[in-house]
């Protein structure tokens, strides 16, 4: 899915909103490479953001 983002939709970032409390949620983030943006925009004020690296 995110080859797909980023290659056929050509969007330039991707990013997962994760409860803190969804240990396995951000398990998988991290091990998609995925880090914690702290300035990223959310709807949530709870919610961790994780920024997915382009591939």
């Amino acid at each position: 899915m995110r080859k797909w983002a980023f290659e056929e939709l050509g969007l330039k970032t991707l990013v997962s909103y994760i409860d803190p409390k969804n240990e396995r949620s951000r398990k998988l983030a991290e091990r998609m490479g995925a880090v914690i943006d702290p300035d990223a925009e959310r709807h949530d004020p709870v919610d961790l953001v994780y920024r997915h690296p382009a591939l």
